[in-house]
C-alpha cells in the first residue's frame, strides 16, 4: 500500500468512527461486504467531507472502477489467459 493511500486509510477509520463505530482495517480491505456496509453507512449518514474522503478511498482502492450490477458486485474483470510457454524446444 503507497503511503497516499495508507493516509487516506487511516483518516477515514478515524473520522469515520463517529458515524459507524470501529472499523476493523484487515477487514475493511478484505471482506468485499463488509467494506460496502461500511461505506454505505458512511455515504447516508455522514458529513460532506466524511462522503468525499470516502469517495477518495474507494477509488484509491479501485472500488469505484466497476458498474454495480443487481446484486451489488463489481464488474468481475474477463479471465486472465494462461501464459504462453515462452521457452524454445529442448534439444
Amino acid at each position: 500500500m503507497d503511503d497516499t493511500t495508507f493516509k487516506l486509510l487511516t483518516s477515514f477509520i478515524v473520522k469515520g468512527r463517529k458515524v459507524t463505530g470501529p472499523i476493523d482495517s484487515d477487514r475493511l480491505l478484505k471482506d468485499a461486504g463488509y467494506a460496502r456496509e461500511i461505506f454505505r453507512k458512511i455515504e447516508e449518514e455522514g458529513d460532506e467531507d466524511l462522503v468525499m474522503l470516502s469517495l477518495k478511498l474507494r477509488d484509491e482502492l479501485g472500488l469505484l472502477s466497476g458498474k454495480a450490477d443487481a446484486d451489488g458486485d463489481a464488474d468481475k474483470d474477463p479471465p486472465k489467459a494462461p501464459d504462453k510457454y515462452k521457452f524454445g524446444a529442448r534439444s
